[in-house]
């Protein structure tokens, strides 16, 4: 008599598992392997997902570019103590970053100051200034830096801008007397050096402006816009002579956080204050200033997080099909020893163990077996880990397996070690007492199935409503794990459900192989409708493994290829070159010199750079990012736009021929001098102009070189320095005027109140250049120097003048001839003056005409929040001058800008619109590269050792699908995709092992009656294959459909949004059908040597033994 209770029923229970594991050791050894690799595959996943949180942030923090993490404070000094105003702004700066350590620099603008002319006309401005060097923003020209408070006559020494010193010929120790607008506080400056800007324009984003050192129609201080005059700046000073009271206007306080060398507490403790950054900053420098925090650092640390979110979701749906497969695939294993113990049962039971005994005692051996499995699993999966992240991607991405396992991989392990140890019970469970041998039947007659496919559906339902399984919450981005655990539910649903097929199938292939005249295609088919109960483990199991397979890999593939199209169409280009630290004649030569020995590599200028973008007729602008290309080159546009590059780019290249011809300057020519009158009709007592000269390369990169003031009336000889390029034509003259003085009201001229219409003239009577090697470094040497005389043909010449709101056309007659004295070029227009400064104009006379208005393609995003359709006219500005562009087509998204508020022109035509409105057109803010791979990481590697910025579109590929933080997901997909193969391959062998045992008497029976051994073997096989073959394609189309709806749900952008371009499915059927008939063979030859082993050893033992084997 069995006791079922105290010490003796427990140490029965002891014994009974005891003498299991001796007399069953193979089977229990099987069934512990299963759940020992399952639980490290799981754990294995679990530390990844843990170093993806851990040391892949720490690298992608520490990655980060500083204009992304840089917390700016701009204070409004005021004339304060700047040092009392400083000191307590980095006190608020070090409270808001608290322990992330920080580096903290300072830039100061001081107050506008009055240069008077020495011709008495209105006086230019200017303003010293300290800003950052460091970030590689100008560069020495002549002299040095200023490195004093003062000269030593007690001027302050200052380095001046290339563009004002050789305007105004401010050289190495002139002096500048000034003083503070609107005041009389006299102040006396010493240049010590001259310097120009150099590297990206955000370098220059804190100066008044922009690092251009000229403005040529500032408005006055005071004047409400109403008056204008020209600016130079900024004029660098050492910091110390900004020390005191009323020597700083505006300071700019930058620090930026060095996130990768601070914990994640401190990340997240700096991410939480910068949220209240403006207020700790105004207590902080109350009541001596005012203060404006800016900083992109909380919503660059929330892409991280989002990040890591999209990951933990890819990883996570990884891991529940994977759990879903092994606890498959241990329901099987269980299933097979609940078979094999079937007799021991019922001899226990008939010595009166009752079935709540029997069920106890394979709690204990699930209890003892989830021990194991825990105790194990997580040492084993750090170890697999540590292989794993040694080398390939994970290695790049900075993932690192430190000592002793951590908590996530712990309690991974022990939920799946609990899921599986509840597996083993289940077919136990229900057999015990129970003369039923498997549960599957019965729960397909409760519908069961069924109702598990309606929870699926309503899971996949509630994942399309959301779009992704990454929500939003008030702590930051967060998986749902209803959501995300959709596909598993779906992946098990079918399975169950095509449990219902077995037995049709199986009726309809006994009834083709009736007909049959071998043994093996009947045999297997009786079976198969004779037992669909005992096969219906086999399909479960297969249709898991292809489904969850097949989805990994079309995940994978979607993924993968989603994110290089999200590249593609963020960069635009393979090559993308910027940052450089010369002018843009002299980056297109360098880019142009490093593409001459690869004939397959294009290189083009481009716009690339925020605008103000509004309604022609009306207000709410936008800022926008404005891309100017070449547009008749569709082929080297990058990126899935939804439209074709050529009908992207249709209609927008529409520049009208040259009607003029450009003037060739000559070769290394390093000043261009002209021999200029700039007069008015009639003649005022005074005034002023800007004459400037205007370039053009090979590649279409227009630049107005810099320009020179002359005197009303005046004949002078204007120099203009020509940066290194290759080869330059001459393509536009033009002139800033500004007439002052006005003569008395003349009865016959038309009047409109005190406003008089002036004619004004600027004649070129000669030009020529200075070349390199004469040695000239001034402007003033450079026009007493001689040179080779250029020819300016004016026929075809053309021009404008634009004087807000007013423009017309300029008349352009004659031209230079060489030896021909008495032929000049002369350009007349009128302008109007009312003598108080309102009479800024600009002339430009040019080789062609303009396409106005610019034709533009405009993103989708910007049209949500600007009003205007297709046909629609906006205004914006280039460089201070409003262009106008009208809407020739709508797109979802624009190569460089995806996903944002943008248009995109035609380079050549947008430089020639802002040049006929008398704008700067040196428009080359970057230099797109495209051509075959190995070429284009040859031009890339002949920029090594320069200051150029270089972005390629190959290694933002590799970064983008193995990044520090993405690494984890292609890494997750192939281990689910090896342990899918692994497991069903071992539950494959466990049914046929349990299907040979159960059926040994009769296979006995039918050798003893003739049957030979290679066909029974034939038979099991051919039994399996046609299972296999069933649940393939049923796992397969599972796979799809649910890739198909899927996959694309899951793939994200980083940020965690939804991606541009929108993903795509990809499903290669081919190689699907590739791996799946690899499974199918792999799965048929383990069975074929489970069932030949097993008939083998145990065919003639089991006839002797008869029913009792």
């Amino acid at each position: 008599m069995v006791r079922a209770a105290g010490r003796g029923g427990a140490g029965w229970r002891t014994r009974v598992v005891g003498g299991r594991l001796r007399d069953q050791a193979l089977v229990v050894l099987m069934v512990t392997a299963v759940a020992v690799a399952a639980t490290t595959v799981v754990g294995l996943l679990a530390g990844l997902l843990h170093l993806a949180q851990t040391d892949a942030v720490r690298t992608a923090l520490g990655g980060l570019d500083p204009d992304d993490v840089r917390i700016e404070a701009t204070l409004w000094v005021d004339g304060k103590d700047t040092q009392t105003v400083l000191t307590k702004a980095r006190a608020g700066m070090a409270e808001i970053t608290g322990d992330v350590p920080t580096d903290v620099t300072t830039a100061l603008v001081g107050p506008w100051h009055a240069v008077p002319r020495p011709d008495g006309v209105q006086a230019h401005m200017a303003y010293l200034a300290t800003l950052p060097r460091a970030e590689g923003t100008a560069r020495l020209v002549d002299g040095r830096w200023p490195h004093a408070t003062t000269a030593p006559d007690g001027t302050v020494e200052v380095a001046v801008p290339v563009i004002a010193a050789t305007s105004n010929g401010w050289g190495v120790g002139a002096r500048i007397d000034a003083k503070v607008w609107d005041t009389r506080q006299e102040a006396a400056w010493t240049v010590v050096g001259t310097y120009e800007a150099i590297g990206p324009s955000a370098g220059w984003a804190r100066d008044p402006l922009r690092g251009a050192g000229m403005d040529p129609a500032r408005n006055v201080p005071g004047s409400a816009g109403f008056r204008t005059t020209v600016a130079w700046g900024p004029f660098l000073v050492d910091p110390s002579a900004l020390d005191g009271a009323g020597t700083v206007d505006t300071a700019y306080l930058l620090a930026e956080p060095r996130l990768g060398e601070a914990s994640r507490d401190a990340v997240a403790g700096l991410r939480e204050r910068v949220v209240d950054g403006p207020v700790l900053l105004a207590e902080a420098i109350r009541p001596e200033a005012r203060g404006r925090l800016t900083t992109a650092l909380d919503d660059t640390v929330d892409a991280i997080g989002w990040q890591v979110a999209v990951a933990r979701a890819g990883v996570v749906t990884t891991g529940l099909l994977l759990a879903t497969l092994a606890t498959t695939v241990m329901l099987l294993a269980a299933r097979l020893l609940a078979e094999r113990r079937t007799t021991e049962n019922e001899l226990l039971a008939a010595r009166g163990a009752s079935p709540r005994q029997l069920r106890s005692a394979v709690v204990l051996e699930a209890l003892g077996l989830a021990a194991l499995t825990w105790l194990v699993a997580p040492w084993a999966a750090q170890a697999a880990l540590g292989a794993l992240v040694r080398s390939g991607d994970l290695t790049a991405a900075g993932y690192q397996v430190g000592p002793g396992v951590p908590a996530p991989v712990l309690l991974a392990c022990a939920a799946m070690a609990g899921v599986l140890a509840v597996a083993l019970c289940v077919p136990a469970w229900h057999t015990a007492g129970s003369s039923t041998g498997t549960a599957h039947a019965g729960l397909l007659r409760a519908g069961a199935d069924v109702v598990l496919l309606g929870i699926a559906a309503v899971a996949l339902a509630q994942l399309v409503t959301y779009g992704s399984p990454v929500v939003r919450g008030t702590g930051g981005p967060y998986v749902d794990v209803v959501l995300v655990a959709g596909p598993a539910l779906v992946v098990l649903a079918v399975a169950t459900v095509a449990l219902r097929l077995v037995a049709p199938v199986g009726r309809g292939a006994d009834a083709l192989a009736a007909g049959a005249r071998s043994f093996v295609a009947p045999y297997a088919a009786w079976q198969v409708a004779r037992r669909p109960a005992v096969a219906s483990g086999t399909v479960l199991l297969v249709v898991v493994a292809v489904a969850a397979g097949s989805f990994s890999a079309a995940f994978g593939a979607t993924w993968r290829t989603s994110q290089l199209e999200q590249v593609d169409l963020a960069l635009g280009t393979d090559l993308r070159v910027g940052g450089f630290p010369d002018a843009p004649l002299t980056a297109s030569g360098a880019v142009a010199a490093a593409t001459a020995d690869h004939p397959t590599v294009h290189a083009q200028p481009v716009v690339d750079r925020r605008v103000d973008v509004g309604p022609r007729d009306g207000n709410g602008g936008v800022s926008a990012r404005l891309l100017a290309v070449d547009t008749s080159r569709p082929q080297d546009v990058r990126g899935r736009t939804g439209t074709e590059p050529a009908d992207l780019l249709e209609g927008l290249g529409t520049l009208p021929p040259p009607t003029g011809t450009a003037a060739e300057v000559p070769p290394d020519t390093q000043w261009l001098v002209a021999d200029v009158t700039v007069t008015t009709d009639p003649v005022t007592g005074g005034g002023s102009g800007l004459v400037h000269l205007v370039v053009e390369d090979d590649r279409g990169v227009v630049v107005q070189l810099a320009p020179r003031t002359v005197r009303l009336g005046e004949r002078v000889q204007v120099a203009a320095q020509v940066p290194r390029s290759d080869h330059l034509r001459l393509v536009a003259v033009g002139a800033f005027v500004a007439p002052e003085e006005l003569p008395d009201l003349d009865a016959a001229a038309p009047i409109r109140g005190s406003v008089r219409q002036l004619d004004v003239r600027l004649t070129l009577h000669g030009l020529h250049g200075v070349p390199r090697s004469a040695g000239v470094t001034h402007l003033d040497t450079a026009a007493d120097t001689p040179g080779p005389a250029m020819t300016v043909d004016g026929d075809g010449w053309s021009g404008t003048v634009h004087q807000a709101p007013r423009s017309s056309a300029l008349d352009v007659a004659g031209g230079l001839t060489p030896g021909d004295p008495e032929r000049v070029l002369e350009l007349t227009g009128s302008v109007l003056g009312d003598g108080r400064g309102m009479t800024q104009a600009s002339l430009v006379a040019s080789v062609g005409r303009p396409t106005t208005p610019v034709p533009a393609v405009v993103s989708r995003a910007l049209l949500q929040d600007v009003d205007v359709r297709e046909g629609g006219l906006l205004s914006l500005r280039v460089t201070g001058t409003p262009v106008d562009v009208v809407v020739q087509r709508v797109v979802d998204d624009l190569p460089g800008a995806p996903g944002r508020p943008a248009l995109l022109v035609d380079h050549r035509v947008l430089a020639w619109s802002v040049l006929d409105t008398g704008g700067q057109p040196g428009l080359a803010d970057v230099f797109w590269v495209t051509g075959p791979e190995p070429a284009v990481a040859a031009v890339a590697d002949g920029f090594a050792g320069t200051d150029a910025e270089l972005t390629s579109r190959a290694q933002r590929r590799a970064t983008a699908v193995a990044g520090p933080v993405s690494a984890a997901v292609p890494a997750a997909l192939s281990l689910l995709t090896t342990a899918a193969v692994v497991l069903v391959l071992i539950g494959v062998g466990t049914v046929a092992a349990a299907a040979l045992r159960a059926r040994r008497l009769e296979l006995a029976r039918l050798q003893a009656l003739g049957a030979s051994r290679h066909g029974l073997v034939g038979g099991l096989v051919v039994e399996t294959t046609l299972l296999v073959v069933l649940a393939a394609a049923v796992g397969l189309l599972a796979g799809y459909g649910l890739s198909a709806v899927v996959a694309p749900l899951l793939t994200l952008s980083p940020d965690g949004r939804p991606p541009s371009p929108d993903p795509r499915l990809v499903w290669a059927w081919g190689g699907q059908a590739v791996r799946t008939t690899g499974l199918v063979v792999a799965a048929c030859a383990v069975v074929t040597a489970v069932v030949g082993l097993g008939l083998r050893r145990a065919s003639g033992a089991a006839l002797r033994m008869g029913d009792a084997q």
